[in-house]
């Protein structure tokens, strides 16, 4: 029995070589905006407000998003949308926001993943000013300035 279930396995990960990609989400079917603001409120940092490029079937679509950290590098995570129920059949673009925390100044890295899309900006914050540098090509248009 323990013969035959290693057998199994092996063959399994010789065709999944071969075939298997991993968990496929499929194309990047929109672009997204990413507005910075520093909140005004307890606790302090910074919010991200994002929003789709693409409407959706119904208003209220929300954005699921996570945030981590990994030394200089904030990464936001976009998994996917949540669709509102009830359905309102009025197009929208989807939304979300996330805390990003109190990041306090010097030079990140702010990278934004969605599907099998990865892309990185430079945050250079400083007391007086926050500024946004991207690269060419990208999927995200990202903003520091005023909220939705």
């Amino acid at each position: 029995m323990r013969g035959q279930l290693l057998g199994f396995l092996l063959v399994t990960v010789l065709v999944c070589s071969e075939n298997c990609s991993g968990q496929d989400y499929g194309r990047r079917d929109t672009d997204f905006t990413v507005t910075l603001t520093g909140r005004t409120e307890f606790p302090p940092g910074i919010d991200a407000f994002i929003r789709t490029t693409e409407q959706y079937p119904c208003t209220g679509y929300r954005i699921r998003a996570g945030v981590s950290w990994e030394s200089d590098t904030l990464t936001i995570a976009i998994g996917g949308f949540v669709r509102p129920s009830p359905c309102v059949p009025l197009s929208a673009e989807a939304t979300g926001s996330l805390y990003l925390g109190d990041i306090g100044s010097g030079s990140y890295i702010l990278r934004i993943r969605y599907r099998s899309d990865t892309e990185l900006h430079r945050l250079l914050i400083n007391e007086k000013d926050v500024r946004v540098e991207s690269g060419p090509n990208s999927f995200t248009r990202l903003f520091f300035g005023e909220g939705p």
